[in-house]
């Protein structure tokens, strides 16, 4: 029995409806082949897996025999482990006028995208699914290939640790005994996986003084609050991880909501942070000093910039580092927003609004 309505179910219904073939990405066990079952259950079509390793050998070696024995409406479960069927979907694409002709699951969205973009682009919608909760020790550990179960709790302990925290490669391969290359690889896994997201820096000609390090933030404050041993809301409240626990869940429910309308969000989302234009006296002398915004969207020639904070009293200086993005070329700062605890919507600023976290 299909119990759990989500919210994108309509975005990928529309999607059907106007596409010769849609692919569902997120990461294993959130449901994707069981919503595509619970949507288009009525289109009669075949469903495979390639996680069954016979059919895996077959549809490699002959792929065209595959599609031979499989006709369209077709849905492939974790279609990113043959990449030698793309051509066959790509020839059958392109000689139809018919839309949902294959229903496409994957776990590992940035590994497809290079196939995608190589033979199916323009040919397929891509919509992602995001957990429900999350916790993949089996999945994740078998990839990184960690030496023993231990490394790969201290890994994931210290991934949680620094959840909200510009990433620092060196520093988590000291405290996990492994080298730099080796937790570039394995936070490479964690980001396919969709158990971490990278947040990519704001960077331009202007800010010329920018760090250019992402911050990684977990998708899953539970699992992080587990791996953390933040056990309870009262502790994680009153935690030293509070306020990064809580920028962590605000990032991910604004992802979340970029993934329910059926949005990418990558080129659109960023953060700052640097010593561009901001100065401070010290005994005399003058330096600059950092200046940080942890969120900025983008929306065509538009910057909104976003402060988070766990405070139930908004104020104005909160955002004086929001003036930064004024000097850019080509770009105007549009409505800013504090997204904190505050009980309703209240305007600090003609251009500024504090929100509280619900309206996200």
């Amino acid at each position: 029995m299909y119990s759990i309505k989500r919210n994108i179910e309509p975005v990928i219904e529309r999607r059907a409806k106007n596409s010769k073939a849609i692919l569902l990405t997120g990461p294993r066990q959130v449901g994707k082949s069981t919503l595509f079952k619970h949507l288009f259950n009525g289109v009669n079509q075949v469903q495979v897996t390639f996680d069954d390793d016979l059919l895996l050998l077959q549809v490699t070696e002959d792929p065209e025999m595959f599609m031979l024995n499989n006709p369209p409406p077709l849905m492939i479960d974790e279609v990113q482990k043959c990449p030698a069927v793309f051509n066959r979907l790509k020839i059958y694409l392109d000689n139809t006028d018919k839309c949902a002709n294959f229903f496409l699951t994957d776990s590992q969205k940035l590994q497809l995208m290079e196939e995608i973009s190589e033979s199916l682009a323009g040919r397929v919608s891509i919509v992602e699914l995001d957990g429900l909760s999350t916790y993949l020790e089996r999945d994740v550990n078998e990839l990184i290939k960690a030496r023993n179960h231990l490394t790969f709790v201290k890994f994931m302990t210290a991934i949680a640790a620094r959840t909200g925290q510009i990433l620092n490669y060196a520093t988590i391969a000291d405290q996990v005994g492994v080298s730099e290359v080796t937790i570039k690889e394995w936070i490479s896994i964690l980001e396919k996986s969709g158990i971490v997201y990278l947040l990519k820096p704001y960077t331009s000609s202007v800010l010329n003084r920018a760090i250019k390090t992402p911050k990684l933030y977990f998708r899953d404050t539970g699992l992080c609050s587990y791996l953390t041993r933040w056990l309870t809301p009262e502790t994680l409240k009153n935690g030293a991880m509070s306020g990064a626990m809580f920028e962590t869940f605000v990032i991910s429910e604004i992802l979340k909501s970029y993934s329910n309308e059926g949005l990418e969000y990558d080129f659109d989302v960023f953060y700052y942070n640097g010593k561009d234009k901001k100065k401070r006296k010290t005994d005399g002398s003058t330096e600059a000093i950092d200046g940080e915004i942890d969120l900025i969207i983008q929306e065509g020639d538009t910057l909104h910039p976003v402060e988070i904070k766990m405070s139930a009293m908004p104020k104005a200086i909160m955002a004086s580092e929001f003036d930064i993005l004024d000097g850019i070329p080509d770009k105007k700062r549009g409505m800013g927003a504090i997204i904190c605890m505050h009980e309703r919507k209240l305007y600090l600023r003609e251009n500024l609004v504090a929100l509280p976290f619900w309206y996200i």
